[in-house]
């Protein structure tokens, strides 16, 4: 059987990113975050761009995904923007 579930989800999208590429790095010495060098703020925000422009492909206006499980396959795809 296959299941398609379009999900709008407006929040979870820069969640996800910013949980990937945060903008504070550990300071194992004390124990805690400091903020990025501008430096790495830089390259933090170039990455930021090229992953949404790669998500822009099946993520449309950055909040709606639509995935199709087939449950007799096992399997999930994440459907292409049209």
């Amino acid at each position: 059987m296959k299941i398609c579930i379009t999900f709008k989800t407006p929040d979870a999208i820069e969640y996800a990113l910013e949980e990937a590429l945060p903008n504070e790095k550990p300071n194992y010495e004390t124990d805690s975050w400091e903020p990025l060098s501008e430096d790495e703020q830089d390259v933090r925000e170039g990455k930021l761009e090229e992953v949404k422009k790669f998500l822009q492909c099946y993520i449309k206006h950055g909040e709606v995904v639509t995935l199709e499980f087939d449950t007799d396959a096992k399997t999930a795809t994440v459907f292409n923007v049209k």
